[in-house]
């Protein structure tokens, strides 16, 4: 897969900055793809990287580089209209997660507003596999002059959600998810075959 990555469709991921690349899904539902973080770039949406759940399970092989996370404990949702009192007690906002038909993901909310506080940062090194629970909050810190890739494995949708805590306003947001050029692409393989 990697050295044919230029003629294989992939797409930006707006909240994360990596490119994703979608290799299938079996009859169970179960989706794979390959995540890659390219030395020197990231493309995102002007409100990402942020703290997110999934409203799946994932088990996750990296490839190459190191994978760090941070897990989250986020606690005291309650309804936050006044943004400058939000902003104030640094609570960050709410946001559902839907994918639209022309590929856009738009952020909802309903003026929830949560603390998150860090509780682990993890460091997965290539070769080794971790594994994200549904509902788990946690935040990808991947360094812009490193490398990493990761091929993920999910389960189908659990039948709720996925929340992103953005330090945001109540305004609806919507962030298309852009294409991988063939010259990205190719470059990312590079990385990846060196």
């Amino acid at each position: 897969v990697i050295p044919t990555l230029d003629v294989r469709p992939g797409k930006w991921h707006p909240a994360g900055g990596f490119m994703v690349y979608h290799l299938g899904v079996n009859e169970d539902g179960e989706s794979l793809r390959l995540h890659i973080w390219p030395e020197g770039q990231r493309i995102s949406s002007p409100v990402g990287p942020h703290i997110h759940n999934h409203a799946w399970q994932l088990s996750s092989l990296v490839l190459a580089g190191t994978y760090t996370d941070t897990i989250y404990s986020v606690e005291n949702g309650a309804v936050m209209i006044d943004e400058g009192h939000r902003a104030q007690t640094r609570k960050l906002r709410g946001f559902r997660l839907d994918y639209l038909p022309d590929g856009s993901d738009a952020l909802v909310t309903d003026g929830t507003c949560y603390d998150a506080v860090p509780m682990e940062q993890r460091n997965i090194p290539a070769g080794n596999i971790h594994t994200i629970k549904d509902g788990l909050f946690h935040l990808p810190i991947i360094p812009l002059n490193t490398t990493v890739a990761t091929l993920v494995l999910d389960t189908p949708a659990l039948g709720y959600p996925t929340t992103v805590l953005i330090d945001s306003d109540m305004r609806p947001i919507q962030t298309p998810r852009r294409a991988t050029t063939s010259e990205e692409s190719r470059r990312a393989s590079q990385l990846l075959m060196q």
